[in-house]
């Protein structure tokens, strides 16, 4: 409100500097009062601004023009335009100087600055009056059919560049090189390629030249792949034993495969069989690297590709050989598993070691996550409340510290104590034998819905 009242004062300050042109005693209006009726319409948009007012001020005593400007009284029409069409434009010309740094000193520009700090301005030309017989000196002419003589004005209009806000959705038109055309309700224009989220298939963005379309093929290749040799397992199960689990096993999920072959070796005693089928499964995984590699990135697989084949040659070939190995008899693995003194304090300090390496990890994490998003040892201040503000600056930073981070704490073990705790097998049996195959239909489903065009 303090902005409105500086800059409408300027105005008035300007149009009380208008010349008076009147001769005589007939000073009913003031040349202000002509001057901020001519503006008033612009401000109050209404259709038939002079009966509003009038009718205003006989209903309720005053009207817009006197409470928002100031104005003593209203004139016509045909007065104000009898008064100000003598005044030379560039009498109001030091008005826009004067608005134009009442933003600046209010900071009212800053949301309009975009390239470095730079505000763009719209250029367009437009034509406000036309009239084969009504002219004034300062009228441009051209001739028309017959001869006839049209007189015409035209003005060079300035209009500051709309600028996005964050979180403003639109449909991305075209790019070209670091610049995108988008729309966004009719409003049409140009931002930097880097500022939007969400960009047009097969592009490259971003620092590290991010392909939308060729990451979404690498998904598909990975997940047919992966997929692939979990149906030739499936298809040869129990033919080949461990070994050919292992080979194909590597091929979709090294993960998945070391879990389980470690839950069968379990159960049964050929310990030396089910490791070395783990690390066949370790070295098929970089061989499967390499044959992506070869696929999406030629240069990169060249790089790589020596290294990869020698691990998954090593690998390989150390779980073969320690495959072949023959396991301990079944005597000699019950020795070796026999129960050893309960009261030996190595597995109380282990177990106890681990224990609380899982309480520090959460403390860690609490304490991080306090510290980023709970403002960590700063105190609690509640927007204008000054004396609620004062003393919560009393209490101590490690205070505040500890006690957000205990907070988080609290958190993280009520969800623990809450929600029931799911096994890693029964997770990765719900993303292989479910959610990928849903997930392989959905996108063949909707690529041949993308290239029927069957989408608004």
């Amino acid at each position: 409100m303090q902005i409105y009242e500086r800059l409408l004062a300027a105005l008035r300050r300007c149009c009380e500097t208008v010349p008076d042109n009147r001769r005589g005693k007939n000073a009913t209006y003031a040349m202000a009062d002509f001057a901020l009726a001519a503006f008033a319409p612009f401000f109050l948009q209404s259709p038939s601004f002079l009966a509003h007012q009038r009718h205003l001020e006989t209903g309720q005593g005053r009207s817009n023009c006197q409470t928002l400007f100031g104005m003593d009284k209203i004139p016509g029409d045909s007065q104000i335009r009898a008064m100000l069409d003598p005044v030379d434009p560039a009498h109001f010309h030091p008005m826009f100087a004067a608005v134009m740094a009442e933003f600046r000193q209010s900071g009212g520009l800053d949301a309009m600055r975009c390239i470095d700090g730079r505000m763009l301005i719209a250029l367009d030309g437009t034509e406000y009056h036309c009239s084969d017989k009504i002219h004034c000196p300062n009228c441009s002419h051209r001739k028309r059919g017959k001869g006839k003589i049209e007189y015409f004005h035209t003005m060079l209009a300035a209009a500051v560049v709309a600028r996005a806000e964050p979180g403003v959705v639109g449909h991305l038109l075209a790019c070209r090189g670091f610049w995108c055309q988008i729309d966004a309700k009719g409003y049409r224009g140009w931002v930097e390629r880097d500022e939007i989220f969400g960009v047009l298939p097969n592009e490259q963005f971003g620092q590290f030249q991010i392909n939308p379309f060729k990451t979404w093929l690498v998904v598909v290749a990975v997940s047919a792949v992966s997929y692939g040799s979990y149906v030739l397992q499936r298809l040869t199960k129990g033919q080949g034993g461990i070994i050919l689990a292992a080979l194909l096993g590597g091929a979709y999920s090294s993960t998945v495969t070391t879990v389980v072959l470690a839950r069968r070796s379990t159960r049964e005693l050929q310990p030396r069989l089910f490791a070395g089928g783990i690390l066949i499964a370790s070295g098929i995984m970089y061989l499967r690297l390499v044959v992506l590699l070869g696929l999406f990135n030629h240069e990169l697989m060249l790089k790589l590709a020596p290294s990869f084949l020698i691990l998954a040659g090593l690998a390989t070939g150390v779980g073969w050989l320690w495959s072949r190995r023959p396991d301990a008899s079944t005597e000699e693995a019950k020795r070796e598993f026999e129960p050893k003194n309960p009261l030996e304090l190595g597995a109380a300090f282990l177990f106890a070691f681990f224990f609380l390496a899982e309480y520090m990890n959460m403390f860690i994490v609490a304490a991080i996550g306090a510290t980023m998003f709970l403002g960590g040892w700063m105190p609690l201040h509640i927007g204008h409340w000054q004396e609620f503000n004062h003393i919560m600056d009393y209490i101590p930073s490690i205070v505040w510290f500890f006690g957000k981070t205990f907070f988080v704490i609290y958190l993280i073990m009520w969800f623990k104590w809450t929600f029931p705790r799911l096994r890693i097998d029964q997770l990765l049996n719900l993303e292989w034998k479910y959610l990928l195959p849903l997930s392989l239909i959905n996108t063949v489903l909707i690529a041949f819905i993308a290239l029927m065009g069957w989408y608004f």
